[in-house]
């Protein structure tokens, strides 16, 4: 069997992934490259010989990059089990059906012509934006509904509202094939790219929830260190408009850049904690491959970590003269509950405690042993004078605290126990 591989950390990192069991490896793209490597009548030999892949005897390779969107619509969707892909997902994050949820992910475009400097998908993908004509893309989208039934599109594209105009045409586009198809964006939205207009199409095409990436609301950190073109303010005004529009609004924020203080961490934390944010990802810099952070990381010999990519999701890997690895963990992980639990916006600062629950089941599905979601799940309830759910939580709450000691320092730190 050849084995082939491709992608991010294959692209950033050849030479690590050639000393692994991978046959060859492909730079950049890999449609071309991989339609020969099928079509050839010796696999071997072509990789061998062809400018396109790399190889442990030719390490060396071109950079591929396919920017023909139209030539790959549409997918040949018939050659996968569609529904082997469903698994056991529910309908949604919004969704009280317990049916199946018939889900695709999709690419309009590719490209990002900005420059974070913790992103390195522009070593994969280029800066320069190459779209799917709108008309076929639409097409492909129909012919999923029609055929598989699909009515959940997950929008993959590096920045899908880079084009603010093609943005809505798309977006109208799916509403109009059927107002039951939802549209997801996993990639998140550039805020300094929104405006009311475009919020208001969102919800009038039936957006219940999205992602907004603003990574740090300290100004120096933003602007120099990340290099993202976002004034925060401007989130600020963005984050008002989801909640006037009703839009669930989940924020993308990064703890522990290089540089930055635990004062700088506040003020992102703060900010959390100002504005109308339904729910706060937290997570501390991973500085990837291929991404200038990590050059910088390099060079100021901030790394901690023997892990390839530091992709262990709860462990820190940097250090530098503000922080150590651990405190970042600490610093992340108190600011998650924090934010999200004691201090939830929905709860105690405004928003609606249905939105609070939809939080809480999406951490429980994934941690239901999870006593801070379990608790304040209960304080929801009560909120809706929902007493016997209350009770049910409150209990599980109980039992999960006398049980598991694990919660004992945040429990203690919150006053869990004189409120249970």
């Amino acid at each position: 069997i050849v084995v082939v591989a491709g992608g991010n950390a294959v692209t950033n990192m050849p030479e690590k992934i050639l000393e692994t069991e991978a046959d060859a490896i492909v730079k950049g793209h890999g449609e071309e490259p991989l339609l020969e490597l099928v079509n050839s009548d010796d696999p071997y030999k072509y990789l061998s010989m062809s400018p396109k892949w790399a190889t442990r005897s030719k390490p060396d390779s071109e950079h591929n990059s396919f920017t023909r969107l139209n030539e790959l619509s549409p997918l040949k969707w018939d050659l996968i089990d569609l529904n082997a892909y469903q698994g056991k997902l529910t309908r949604g994050m919004f969704e009280d059906s317990k049916s199946e949820r018939r889900l695709v992910s999709v690419v309009s475009s590719r490209g990002c012509p900005f420059r974070c400097s913790f992103c390195a998908m522009h070593t994969v993908h280029g800066r320069t934006m190459h779209y799917l004509d709108v008309d076929k893309f639409l097409e492909e989208i129909k012919f999923l509904y029609n055929e598989y039934n699909i009515d959940i599109i997950a929008m993959e594209d590096d920045i899908y509202n880079i084009d603010k105009k093609r943005a809505v045409d798309i977006l109208e586009g799916i509403h109009k094939i059927s107002d039951t198809i939802e549209v997801e964006f996993p990639s998140g939205f550039a805020p300094q790219l929104m405006d009311e207009e475009f919020i208001a199409v969102l919800k009038a095409c039936g957006v219940k929830w999205l992602q907004i990436a603003i990574e740090s609301a300290n100004k120096e950190i933003l602007n120099r260190v990340v290099r993202k073109p976002l004034k925060i303010e401007k989130a600020s005004i963005i984050i008002d408009l989801l909640q006037k529009y009703g839009i669930y609004t989940r924020a993308f924020f990064i703890l522990g850049f290089p540089t930055e203080t635990k004062e700088m961490m506040d003020e992102t934390i703060q900010f959390m904690l100002n504005n109308k944010i339904n729910w706060n990802s937290i997570g501390m810099l991973k500085p990837i491959s291929g991404s200038k952070m990590r050059q910088i990381m390099e060079d100021g010999n901030y790394i901690n970590s023997d892990d390839l990519e530091m992709t262990t999701e709860r462990l820190g890997s940097i250090r530098t003269d503000h922080f150590t690895p651990e405190e970042v963990d600490e610093i992340v992980y108190n600011t998650n509950i924090e934010t999200n639990f004691v201090n939830n916006y929905d709860l105690f600062r405004g928003g609606n405690a249905d939105n609070a629950i939809l939080g809480f089941d999406n951490v429980l599905t994934r941690a239901p042993d999870h006593l801070f979601a379990l608790f304040y799940k209960a304080v929801a309830y009560e909120k809706k004078n929902d007493h016997q759910k209350a009770n049910k939580y409150y209990q599980e709450a109980n039992s999960l605290m006398l049980a598991d000691r694990k919660w004992d320092k945040l429990i203690k730190k919150h006053g869990l126990d004189e409120k249970i």
